[in-house]
């Protein structure tokens, strides 16, 4: 067969090779995508426990050994309780019930507080850095130099709340409300404030 022919059948084949090739590494891009969203981790959901039914700590000055001895905290009775001061850094809090709690000073930064119930509660300068607050209640929390930087905190409540010289930096806010809430000296930054109300803030 002619030198010519031959050439132009091994290029017509490297063609061919290399279409295969980006089809098959497209065909895996998609099947990775897909396969990620598939079995990518949700948001935190609304806590399978009913808020209160938990260990039962009411009125109590809680230390860490009190901590460490109540064993999971979630859907916890704290209602008026002590926490001041305590290192509770990715702990389960969802459905915690807490209203007047003390958690002035604490760290809580990635700590899971969805649909805590939060209300009046002493938070002030509280790490809740990168923390879950979606759908929690904290009307008339203070909240007064806390740091809630990129927080999820869809749909919570903050309605008359005190934020004066709290750090809301890249937090998520959507859907929040901040009717009447204290925010004096407040920083959003970049913080996603989509459908969030502000109504009487000041």
């Amino acid at each position: 067969e002619a030198p010519g022919r031959q050439t132009d059948r091994q290029g017509v084949s490297t063609v061919s090779n290399r279409r295969r090739i980006v089809v098959n590494t497209l065909a895996a891009l998609c099947l990775g995508v897909l396969g990620g969203a598939a079995f990518a981790p949700s948001a935190s959901a609304a806590p399978s426990c009913t808020p209160g039914s938990g260990a039962h700590l009411a009125g109590k000055h809680l230390d860490a050994a009190a901590i460490s001895a109540a064993g999971s905290l979630q859907c916890a009775d704290l209602t008026g309780a002590d926490l001041s001061g305590l290192s509770l850094g990715q702990a389960n809090l969802s459905g915690i019930l807490a209203p007047h709690a003390k958690f002035a000073n604490a760290s809580l930064d990635q700590a899971d507080l969805s649909g805590a119930d939060l209300t009046g509660a002493d938070l002030q300068h509280v790490d809740l850095t990168q923390a879950t607050l979606t759908g929690a209640n904290l009307t008339g929390a203070d909240l007064a130099h806390a740091r809630l930087d990129q927080a999820e905190a869809g749909d919570v409540t903050l309605s008359g709340a005190d934020l004066t010289d709290a750090s809301v930096i890249q937090t998520h806010l959507s859907g929040a409300k901040l009717d009447g809430a204290k925010v004096g000296g407040a920083d959003f930054t970049q913080a996603d404030l989509n459908g969030t109300n502000f109504d009487g803030a000041k």
